[in-house]
């Protein structure tokens, strides 16, 4: 065997590997779709906060999770980046909108969320396929995720 055969044999494994573990690890085949919303905190717009969309793999849903920024009260998914439709788990944590500074280690940081309202609140959902539009009511009972707070 030459030189050159013996590198065209590398590189070919080297492609079916690659190939392999990408095929492996891919994502195609899964429908994901576009959303956004409204979420409210004790009937008010959320000022700021995060929300996560899991496929809830318990009841048999599988994909990609995602997340989006709450601001206004509002969200939306990234564009390439949308929720799994099915059983969901999504789980929102949320902030006054107030931004604070604060010490660390003689560092200024800027916390432009504000302080925290509430966190890790889950909501068992189920995204239907082709909506594209939900809204969210977090009760006001949910601040009690806050250390010190009742």
């Amino acid at each position: 065997m030459n030189v050159v055969s013996t590198s065209r044999s590398i590189f070919g494994g080297y492609i079916a590997v690659f190939v392999l573990i990408t095929g492996c690890f891919s994502q195609s085949g899964v429908d994901r779709q576009f959303l956004s919303g409204k979420v409210t905190f004790d009937g008010q717009p959320l000022p700021a906060g995060e929300i996560q969309f899991r496929p809830d793999f318990d009841k048999g849903n599988k994909g990609p999770g995602t997340y989006a920024k709450i601001v206004d009260g509002r969200f939306q998914t990234p564009d390439s980046k949308g929720v799994v439709p099915g059983p969901t788990v999504v789980t929102v944590s949320g902030f006054d909108g107030i931004p604070y500074e604060y010490q660390d280690g003689g560092e200024t940081i800027v916390e432009k969320r504000g302080r925290p309202v509430f966190s890790k609140y889950r909501i068992d959902l189920e995204i239907p396929a082709g909506v594209n539009e939900i809204d969210l009511e977090i009760p006001g009972s949910a601040s009690s995720t806050i250390k010190g707070k009742k």
